[in-house]
Formats: C-alpha cells, sequence, structure tokens
C-alpha cells in the first residue's frame, strides 16, 4: 500500500505535511487547495492509515476483538450478526476471530487481538477450552473481557438470556399437556449453559434427572420405562457430540436412530437447541413416526426454519441484538474504567409455543406468567 511518505514525493510536499492532513490535526497554515490535493490523491492511490501508528499517537485503537466459538449454531450466528451493529454503535470498530480460523489454537487468536492493539474483547459462546491461562495473557496485556452467552466460571463478566427458567416453563407445559417421560438431549460441554438446562428440567419435575452416557441409556432403558409407566419423570442424555464434530443435527439424528430402532418411545425429547430437534425430525420420518402424534419434540434459539410447518418447533427465543448491545456497554464502561463490576447480566428467555410440543395454540399471558412464577425465575433487568 502507498504511503504518506510516497504521496509526500508525488506532491513535492513533506511527509509531515501529509501526515498533517490525513491525520486530522492539519490548520489554516495549509491552504485549502493543498488539503484537498492531498486528500484526493491518497484516495486516488487507495491510501489506508495504519491502525498500529494511529493507536501509538492517539493512544488508543478504538477497536473491539470479538472471539467466535461454534459459529454452526443458531445463537451464535445470532450473535455473530448482532454483535457488529452493537459495537458500531458504541463508536468502536471491530476484528472478529473464530477459533477454527486458526486451528484451535487460542494462544494465535489472542496474539493477533493484542497485536492488534484492541482495547477490549468479547467472547461469543465461550467453551470450556478457554481456560484460566487465556485470561491471564489477556489480563496482563490490560485487555478487559465479557462473554456473551458464555460461561461466568472465571470471573468473566457473561452475558446470557435465562435457560433456566425457560426450560422449567416448557418442562411444565409438557406435563401440562399430557407428557410424562421427558429426554432432554445434551452435548458433553459442562458449562453453565447447559447446566441451566438440567436444572430447568429438574425445577419442572420437581426432583433429580438421571444424568446417563448415551451408551449407559440404552443399556437401561427399556427396564427404565416400564418401571416408571405412568410416572411422570425425566432423563437427561449426554450424546456423543465430540464423535460428530459437536454438529448436534447429527448427533440427535443417530441417537434418535437408535432409540427409535427400540420401538420403546418417551413422550417428549427436549433438544438442547434447535439444530438437535431437526435431527430427531429426520430421523422420526424415516422411521414413519409422525410428530407430536408420536412423540413431541423442543429445541432452543429459535431458529429460522423452526417456524416453518413441517417442523413447527417449540422452542426458546432469546433478545439477542439486546444481549450483545449489554455487553457492549459493560465492555465500555470497563475500558474507560466506570465501573469495575463484574456480575452477570441475564434477560428473559421466551417459550415460542408450535405444533411439534402438541399444542397448536399458544397459551395466554396469564397462563405463561402462571408457569413461569412457578419456575421461580429470577432475572435480573439491565
Amino acid at each position: 500500500m502507498i504511503t504518506q511518505k510516497e504521496i509526500g514525493e508525488k506532491l513535492g510536499l513533506s511527509p509531515s505535511t501529509v501526515a498533517s492532513i490525513l491525520g486530522g490535526s492539519a490548520s489554516l497554515r495549509y491552504s485549502k487547495k493543498t488539503r484537498e490535493l492531498v486528500v484526493q490523491t491518497a484516495k486516488k492511490c487507495g491510501y489506508q492509515p495504519n491502525r498500529a501508528s494511529r493507536a501509538v499517537q492517539r493512544g488508543r485503537s478504538n477497536l473491539l476483538g470479538i472471539i467466535h466459538f461454534g459459529l454452526a449454531l443458531e445463537i451464535a450466528r445470532k450473535v455473530a450478526f448482532e454483535l457488529p451493529q452493537a459495537i458500531n454503535a458504541a463508536g468502536y470498530d471491530y476484528m472478529v476471530v473464530d477459533i477454527q480460523w486458526h486451528g484451535g489454537s487460542i494462544e494465535r487468536v489472542l496474539n493477533e487481538m493484542i497485536q492488534a492493539r484492541v482495547e477490549g474483547v468479547i467472547i461469543s459462546n465461550m467453551m470450556e477450552a478457554f481456560g484460566s491461562e487465556y485470561i491471564e495473557i489477556l489480563n496482563r496485556a490490560g485487555i478487559p473481557v465479557v462473554t456473551v452467552y458464555g460461561d461466568d466460571r472465571l470471573n468473566i463478566v457473561a452475558v446470557s438470556n435465562d435457560m433456566r427458567s425457560a426450560f422449567c416453563e416448557m418442562g411444565l407445559h409438557l406435563q401440562k399437556v399430557g407428557h410424562q417421560c421427558l429426554l432432554l438431549t445434551i452435548g458433553e460441554s459442562q458449562a453453565r449453559p447447559v447446566k441451566e438446562r438440567i436444572d430447568g428440567l429438574e425445577k419442572a419435575l420437581g426432583e433429580p434427572c438421571p444424568q446417563l452416557k448415551e451408551d449407559e441409556f440404552f443399556q437401561g432403558w427399556a427396564d427404565f420405562r416400564q418401571q416408571t409407566h405412568g410416572s411422570t419423570v425425566g432423563i437427561v442424555v449426554q450424546l456423543k457430540t465430540k464423535s460428530f464434530s459437536y454438529d448436534f443435527a447429527a448427533a440427535n439424528y443417530a441417537f434418535s436412530q437408535r432409540l427409535f430402532s427400540t420401538d420403546i418411545l418417551p413422550d417428549a425429547i427436549m433438544c438442547s437447541n434447535d439444530q438437535g430437534a431437526f435431527g430427531v425430525f429426520n430421523a422420526a420420518t424415516e422411521r414413519g413416526l409422525s410428530i407430536p402424534r408420536d412423540l413431541a419434540v423442543t429445541g432452543a434459539d429459535d431458529d429460522e426454519f423452526g417456524k416453518y410447518p413441517m417442523f413447527g418447533l417449540t422452542t426458546i427465543r432469546s433478545d439477542v441484538a439486546q444481549s450483545c448491545a449489554a455487553g457492549v456497554k459493560l465492555l465500555k464502561d470497563r475500558i474507560q474504567k466506570k465501573t469495575s463490576f463484574r456480575a452477570s447480566k441475564i434477560f428473559q428467555s421466551e417459550l415460542v409455543l408450535r405444533t411439534s410440543c402438541g399444542r397448536s395454540n399458544p397459551m395466554g399471558g396469564e397462563e405463561v406468567a402462571a408457569e413461569t412464577r412457578a419456575c421461580g425465575q429470577d432475572v435480573i433487568p439491565f
């Protein structure tokens, strides 16, 4: 790229004159003609300012870093869309890096962020792979961190939606319309969002659920179903998502194929996300099963395809734009040292009722409010 020095050589001007004009510090000591000539030449030659150099001069880069985990998930794609807009609205620029773009090397991602002199970092859907050692790297560089839809286990400010109450509400509704045996399929992660889903179901049932790995589940499934027939029960099944490169649709599809081949069905399968529910739908179609006639299926994250009649997927909707804006505001406040407050921000989620849970019409506002109260919802307003 052309430099300020080369622009000066083209126009017969000193590098300091060009730097002053392009840096915005020019005054009346430069004629209007000279200023316009420098600006037009720079534009014509494709000049781009050196961000690192300007950061040194100004003492700040005006740049925030976004680190993404799990862009295959609907919630992560929504965050990827909303975060840049929220950052721009707050007056910052951004650079985006996905862990997979760097072969999973978090060190390379962080080094790239630090070299770019980012003022703060937002981590989207932070997984267990992001350990305390990486927070320490950012702390040493003086870079504050916020996570959106991540885990607050490392004493990081975490902004998310309340999945505990939402899954409780969903569990209560499934019971209300006659479903007694509820399966919750999860991945191999033990992060906060997963634990909230389990806690929500257990709250709805009023008792702990057995948590079994996939093979353990099938070893005892027939006996369990026979022994608990007529009772309201729940089971949490940990699928082999790692074997499917964390593709929840593929993992739930394989699990459902195996489950349906037993000809012993639960009343409902509650999937951790909508992608998993689509996998269940696929397996049910191949087996000749009808949803919700033979069993109910629910998801979470409100994937765009779920609203189509072929799915009519009951799901949980989060206000991603609200959460992203809150995350950016918290990070901006920490950058400007307006606050050192580290408590997480949790926003209410919305249960979206469609035909896949066995009910064609949504509940009214009073019914939703009553079920939400039963979950003991504790949402912190921003």
